[in-house]
């Protein structure tokens, strides 16, 4: 993983609630650049093991 990596053990319903969260959460916030604000948003993945 790279530094803006990060991993969550979850079940899978858990995990995709979170990941809807968090996407909505970042995309409604705005990065203020000295050009304005930049809309942004974040593409989530997930893996599921049998374990």
């Amino acid at each position: 993983m790279a530094g803006e990596d990060f991993a969550v053990c979850a079940t899978l319903r858990h995990a995709t609630a979170l990941a809807q969260r968090l996407h909505h959460a970042v995309a409604a916030e705005p990065f203020q650049t000295p050009s304005g604000p930049l809309l942004v948003t974040v593409s989530i993945g997930g893996a599921v093991t049998c374990h």
